[in-house]
């Protein structure tokens, strides 16, 4: 039967021989003696246990894996692809021969499983894959820890794209496999993830849940709400929900502070110094707070007040965490106040303060502030090599809308290059994602016009408005509308179009765009 079964395959492929071997294997896989043979080809490697445990693992994971999970092991996965059972892409990643992949796993016992999905579940929370992650510990018999990492990461996830998919693996679960605080979270990433649907009525029965283990998480539960009420017009309901949810975030600072004097007064009883440093840095994380919301408020000489006491705190103290919070702030409050050059400065600090604590997850974020700004400020050079490595990070960790917003800085940075080609290729890969696509529609409007081609230039321009949702975008569009007519010489309609665009961004307080739409008229003009 086994030699039956090898021929046949053999002939298969002789008659198709552009069909890729393991697609050959996928399809004979659904039947029973080829089953089999697939079965013994597994079995054989016991007598290799390093690359019968290797498949082992493989096949509980749904996608590929770095290669970096079985370090040392170089030439046992050489070996496991030479005889074609497992697949390694140019990332180095590594996969199971989807023909095997339901054979071996169903040859486990149900403790292996469990074994493997639990070290499945930690390789992807490493990834920063915390859906995948989730699914593993699901598998693994845990649903409680797979709730609370969803929780956690939740706005990441959604972030990603994969909002659906955990809730699919969430209402799956069931409620009297979860602690009482776990049932509270899962009803809150439900809820949440209903509201992003549009789902309001589903939203609001969730939240009739009672929740009683977490005043964070009521007060997280009651924006929820006012967000609701405020989308339907039912704006006292809303102040109620948002002015409660205030208070008891307001109530939490305050106990932060308690625990911080209690920590204080602990200390004093044996170091009178460390006490002090321990209330200081209390001190500068509230400085720190109240700066980042009157910041939010748009009291920007208030926040950097409180900015600046945090920081020189910090510096006294030598809290490097403190200095690096303080300093992302005051960045983003130069950036929204058009003060590029300081801006760019307390952004390049915090980032050095980050990596020096070894907190990665922050250092892309304030490469990519770091790029805006270069391009507010039109320095071209600088964005192309912060948003280059910044790609290739979101990319590997699979962050859909951080892909986009790196193509569409590096569409702008090329086009600022009259590299006009490259700015095309950047701006195409992001106009599929709807949270920059006017921007992307804009970058390739501008671009074509540049190459000469008018009439696709403008159609891009137009789809760009129609689809865009700020006057902001709406100023930058009729900007880049007025150097189109000027390539065409078509005056009148240039100058309406400078117009537009410098009335909107009057309207918006952007006296430096103003300056920027009167240069280019300008220099193109001329």
């Amino acid at each position: 039967m086994l030699g039956y079964s090898c021929r046949w395959a053999i002939n298969l492929y002789q008659l198709n021989p552009d069909q890729p071997f393991s697609e050959l294997l996928t399809d004979l896989s659904h039947h029973a003696d080829t089953k089999f043979l697939l079965l013994r080809v597994f079995q054989r490697l016991a007598q290799y246990p390093t690359q019968y445990e290797i498949l082992a693992q493989l096949s509980v994971y749904r996608q590929a894996i770095p290669d970096t999970f079985w370090a040392g092991e170089t030439t046992t996965i050489n070996h496991l692809q030479q005889r074609r059972l497992i697949q390694v892409d140019q990332f180095q990643w590594i996969s199971l021969l989807p023909a095997y992949q339901q054979i071996i796993y169903d040859a486990l016992s149900e403790n292996s499983r469990q074994i493997f999905h639990e070290q499945a579940a930690y390789h992807r929370a490493n990834l920063m894959q915390y859906t995948s992650s989730a699914y593993h510990l699901i598998n693994a018999g845990q649903p409680n820890q797979a709730i609370e990492q969803s929780y956690i990461n939740i706005q990441f996830e959604i972030e990603q794209g994969r909002g659906s998919t955990i809730m699919s693996l969430l209402q799956e679960i069931a409620t009297d496999q979860l602690t009482a605080k776990n049932k509270d979270n899962r009803y809150y990433i439900l809820a949440k993830l209903e509201q992003l649907s549009g789902n309001y009525d589903k939203t609001l029965e969730l939240l009739r849940m009672p929740i009683r283990h977490s005043p964070i998480l009521k007060a997280l539960v009651g924006r929820i709400k006012g967000d609701i009420f405020d989308e339907r017009g039912k704006y006292q309901e809303a102040y109620r929900e948002y002015q409660e949810g205030l208070q008891t975030v307001e109530n939490l600072l305050n106990e932060v502070v308690i625990f911080q004097r209690g920590l204080s007064w602990t200390s004093h009883r044996q170091d009178k110094e460390t006490a002090w440093v321990e209330s200081e840095k209390g001190r500068c994380e509230i400085d720190n707070l109240q700066g980042y919301l009157q910041m939010r408020r748009e009291n920007y000489d208030l926040a950097k007040k409180l900015l600046s006491q945090a920081l020189s705190k910090a510096k006294e103290l030598n809290y490097p965490m403190g200095q690096a919070k303080a300093h992302d702030n005051l960045g983003q409050i130069y950036t929204l106040q058009n003060f590029f050059s300081e801006a760019i400065e307390h952004l390049k600090m915090s980032r050095k303060l980050y990596t020096e604590i070894g907190y990665q997850s922050r250092i892309v974020n304030l490469n990519m502030n770091m790029a805006w700004n270069y391009l507010l400020a039109e320095e071209f050079e600088p964005v192309i090599e912060l948003c280059t490595p910044a790609l290739e990070a979101y990319q590997k960790i699979g962050h859909q809308e951080g892909e986009a917003m790196c193509c569409i800085n590096l569409a702008d940075a090329y086009l600022g290059l009259d590299d006009s080609n490259q700015a095309i290729y950047y701006a195409s890969q992001a106009q599929e994602i709807e949270a920059v696509r006017d921007d992307a529609l804009r970058i390739l409007g501008l671009a074509l016009a540049r190459q000469g081609d008018f009439v696709e230039g403008e159609k891009h321009l137009q789809m760009a408005l129609d689809f865009c949702q700020s006057n902001e975008m709406q100023a930058w569009i009729w900007r880049d509308y007025m150097e189109l007519y000027l390539r065409q010489n078509n005056m009148d309609q240039a100058i309406s179009a400078r117009d537009k665009a410098i009335n909107l961004f009057t309207e918006l307080g952007q006296s430096n765009e103003i300056k920027k739409t009167e240069a280019r008229y300008t220099s193109v003009s001329s």
